[in-house]
């Protein structure tokens, strides 16, 4: 599609499933403050580059951003309660993002195969799910806040550029493969109380105990 740019009709309340999907020129595009919900696939493969979802959207839809390569800075709603699956799988632009603290879970593969460098989880979420960032070769700097109770299996798989992680005491069980294949991680802090399923971390992994 040659659409570069776009603005929205102010009355639109729902923006429909794959509305701008492969739209490789669109590089921006301003959402109405009555937008509540934008559907799956929206943006999918579009050529985006920087986008702000208004604190009106409560809902976004899977795979809305999904390979959205060339997606730099988004600003997420403070209404949403998840990041949803594939949401950003593939932005590999995208170095950083400011996850709001009304977020409770992190869906499966959210932001995997992204370019994520640095990424805070914030105390509201309770569950990083299936492979969410699995793949993000270039996160550096991964801060869990108190809160988190559950990280699913390959949640964080293959994240090479992982050097240390400390695990807040709030997490109650982390699933197979979390953290394998992070060929960098070296030291790991983590309550006793945490229980493990098989092959969480790479084998030469120091884990150090906080209680």
């Amino acid at each position: 599609s040659a659409l570069v740019s776009a603005a929205l009709p102010k009355t639109i309340a729902e923006i429909p499933r794959a509305m701008f999907a492969s739209c490789t020129a669109l590089k921006s595009i301003e959402i109405p403050g009555g937008v509540t919900k934008i559907g799956d696939r929206v943006f999918e493969e579009s050529g985006l580059e920087t986008i702000v979802i208004p604190g009106s959207v409560r809902e976004l839809g899977s795979w809305t951003f999904h390979s959205c390569t060339a997606l730099a800075a988004v600003s997420l709603s403070g209404a949403m309660t998840e990041i949803p699956g594939y949401l950003f799988q593939k932005c590999t632009a995208l170095k950083s993002i400011e996850i709001p603290e009304s977020v409770v879970r992190i869906d499966f593969a959210a932001f995997g195969g992204s370019g994520l460098e640095a990424i805070v989880i914030p105390g509201s979420v309770r569950e990083i799910r299936f492979a969410a960032f699995e793949n993000c070769s270039a996160l550096a700097s991964l801060t869990l806040l108190p809160g988190v109770v559950e990280i699913k299996s390959l949640a964080f798989k293959n994240c090479t550029a992982l050097r240390a992680v400390d695990i807040p005491e709030s997490v109650e069980k982390i699933g197979k493969e979390a953290f394998l294949g992070c060929t960098g991680l070296r030291e790991v802090m983590l309550s006793q109380k945490t229980a493990l399923e098989s092959g969480v971390f790479p084998p030469d992994t120091e884990i150090k105990y906080s209680d």
